[in-house]
């Protein structure tokens, strides 16, 4: 049976890796994705461990790995090919958009105005009819049963060769 490795200071490899993308989106690391769990690696994940009421040692064994999980850490490699694998579906054939320029070629443009919410400062208030032309609502029978998500709100895009 194949374990999980203690990561800790000089450890090297995959799973040191995804350790540090893994510390990012915690906002707790700011440092080179690069495989080796150098001293910043070690102090951010001290950081998680503290957050996580965990003895903040800066190994990275059971207990750090099992709260890691819990928040969506993938600490083993799943090469399931079918559907039941993470790789399921294939990356769409074209590329993610780059920036501003792309986004607003494909989207158009809309005037806004800022207009912050209770919980959402960054809420912004579309000033024209822009979303009535562009956003449609479809039901998907798949998500009638989670609260909330009987209905999605699609782009109508054309479609892109």
């Amino acid at each position: 049976m194949e374990q999980l490795k203690l990561i800790k200071i000089n450890s090297q490899g995959e799973l040191v890796e995804s350790w540090q993308f893994f510390l990012i989106g915690q906002g707790l690391y700011r440092g080179e994705t690069n495989g080796n769990f150098d001293e910043d690696t070690k102090k951010a994940t001290a950081a998680f461990q503290q957050k996580s009421n965990l003895q903040p040692d800066g190994v990275v064994g059971n207990k750090t790995f099992g709260k890691a999980m819990q928040l969506g850490f993938l600490g083993i490699i799943d090469d399931r090919t079918d559907k039941s694998g993470p790789g399921f579906p294939d990356k769409p054939p074209f590329h993610p958009l780059a920036n501003n320029a792309e986004r607003q070629a494909l989207f158009g443009t809309f005037p806004f105005v800022s207009e912050p919410k209770k919980g959402n400062p960054e809420n912004i208030r579309v000033t024209n009819n822009w979303a009535n032309e562009n956003i449609v609502m479809v039901s998907i029978p798949q998500l009638v049963g989670i609260k909330g998500s009987d209905k999605v709100q699609l782009i109508n895009l054309p479609l892109i060769n």
